[in-house]
């Protein structure tokens, strides 16, 4: 049986009614979205078929309220926190939840609607679609953990480096120490030595762990901390560069987020900025302090460097997935991931560069709410 959408003012012609309902029936079963509308209070009144045909529900199962046991146990609370807050603000309508289907197996879903209105204000009805958006969400993801395997390479060069230093230092200490024929005092010095390049071994380790130790929910972070375990991984790449480091940490405030992107964030800005400055060499400044932001307090962190700079074209496209400026080696998804993690913790991200003679290089600003 054909759906008919509700509150539809037809024509009291009968063989025009008949010729819209027609149309509506073969646009309706043509078009690849889920269709629904709802009354003023949420209730659900229609749904088109493409629903019954992914669900296996028809429309009296789903009205008023039976379509929202399709909606995954995890992403319910946030599904109808979303629902309650457009009926009670009358704002556009739009979530993203995963829907069971008839196998039981889900998809993700973007759901929109639009309140439509009388012309005193009050809303007569709700209109709305839903989207399937399970492929884009894995190519997504898809990206995301190739970066991050990228990202992981980039940083065992670093590790590698810093490791092997002083494991050549503890190789050379404990050969004199072995061949010294002079009084013990002097072998116990070298010994000693070596017991303090092992130590900075195993420092170097323990960032290493912290580092990729992924966070599966927010928790208070201190951004300056953070920042030290990342900078501590670049600290050989630092020195062959000639790159001098100014850190200026002063921050009192603590953010809710996941540590394991924000150093994710910081290695890349930072990462950047050091091959910006590879082959001249440069200054690195980072500095973390306590901001406002129209009224909200939070963190400010900013990197910059005193590299060759961007063009506009390049500061237009940085954050684009796949737009890179360094062929060879990148893969053109940092800066990108970088600002799906900004925007997950609610940040906003500037970003000042310059080409021109003596004032060349490149400021990255994010301000992280509390």
């Amino acid at each position: 049986m054909t759906q008919s959408p509700p509150n539809f003012s037809l024509p009291d012609d009968q063989p025009q009614q008949t010729m819209l309902r027609d149309k509506w029936a073969i646009w309706e079963s043509h078009i690849p979205q889920i269709l629904w509308s709802a009354t003023p209070d949420g209730g659900l009144d229609f749904i088109n078929t493409r629903w019954t045909e992914y669900s296996g529900q028809t429309m009296a199962d789903a009205c008023p309220a039976g379509w929202f046991k399709a909606v995954h146990p995890d992403d319910q609370a946030s599904s109808l926190a979303d629902w309650q807050r457009a009926l009670s603000t009358g704002e556009p309508y739009e979530t993203l939840f995963r829907l069971r289907g008839k196998g039981g197996d889900y998809r993700a879903f973007i759901a929109r609607a639009m309140p439509l209105r009388a012309p005193d204000g009050q809303i007569m009805h709700w209109y709305g679609t839903c989207t399937d958006v399970e492929d884009q969400r894995r190519a997504h993801d898809t990206l995301i953990k190739t970066e991050k395997l990228a990202a992981a390479g980039r940083l065992s060069a670093s590790i590698a480096h810093e490791i092997n230093n002083p494991l050549e230092s503890v190789t050379n200490l404990l050969y004199l120490a072995e061949m010294d024929t002079t009084p013990a005092a002097a072998k116990a010095n070298y010994l000693h030595l070596a017991q303090v390049e092992l130590a900075r071994v195993s420092q170097i380790v323990t960032h290493t762990l912290r580092f990729h130790r992924q966070s599966t929910r927010r928790a208070p972070c201190h951004l300056s901390s953070l920042m030290e375990t990342v900078v501590m991984l670049f600290e050989a790449r630092l020195r062959n560069g000639n790159i001098k480091l100014v850190h200026d940490s002063r921050e009192t405030r603590r953010i809710e987020g996941f540590d394991g992107e924000l150093r994710q964030v910081f290695a890349n800005l930072v990462g950047n900025a050091i091959d910006a400055m590879r082959a001249t060499g440069g200054t690195l400044t980072i500095r973390i302090s306590d901001a406002t932001h129209n009224g909200q307090p939070g963190v400010r962190t900013t990197v910059a460097d005193t590299g060759s700079g961007m063009d506009a074209d390049t500061r237009a496209r940085m954050f684009d997935a796949f737009f890179t400026t360094k062929s060879e080696i990148g893969t053109g998804l940092g800066l990108w991931l970088s600002k799906e993690i900004i925007d997950k913790h609610h940040g906003i991200v500037t970003c000042k560069s310059s080409m021109r003679g003596m004032r060349h290089g490149t400021v990255f600003s994010i301000f992280w709410p509390c």
